[in-house]
């Protein structure tokens, strides 16, 4: 049973929601990108390489991920894969080096982590973490 795939806004859903058609055909175009920077890297300063993969790479994982709230891990799985391979490619890691280090290196977030983690990481958290500070000094006085 085929399941028709339509297009909006550079997103390709099918009937069911499952998003499977549209992390494929993102990481596909993730792991081209990354393949003809691999063959220029040599002749790109760090720097360059990271806002050119930040430019051809990262912003397909990041476009639209709200849409990818709720999905199990194991569907966007492949969406991290491609996150690591970038992190590989900018750092010169071999395949078995850990990855989290890099990732915090790179001041980069997981994509394993859903949308909303990751919203919620890079918005609330600060404000909890100034307001416990504002709680505490508080309470010392």
């Amino acid at each position: 049973m085929s399941s028709a795939v339509v297009r909006d806004l550079g997103v390709l859903l099918d009937s069911e929601l499952s998003m499977k058609h549209h992390i494929s055909k993102v990481t596909s175009t993730c792991y081209y990108h990354l393949r003809r920077l691999h063959q220029i890297r040599n002749y790109l300063s760090r720097k360059t390489l990271i806002q050119i993969v930040m430019s051809f790479v990262i912003s397909r994982i990041d476009y639209c991920n709200s849409v990818l709230v709720g999905l199990p891990v194991s569907t966007l799985a492949p969406l991290q894969q491609v996150q690591n391979a970038a992190v590989w490619l900018i750092l010169g890691l071999n395949r078995r080096s850990h990855i989290t280090p890099a990732l915090k290196q790179l001041h980069w977030l997981p994509s394993r982590l859903s949308p909303f983690e990751q919203e919620r990481s890079l918005v609330v958290a600060p404000f909890q973490s100034a307001d416990q500070t504002f709680g505490t000094a508080c309470l010392s006085t």
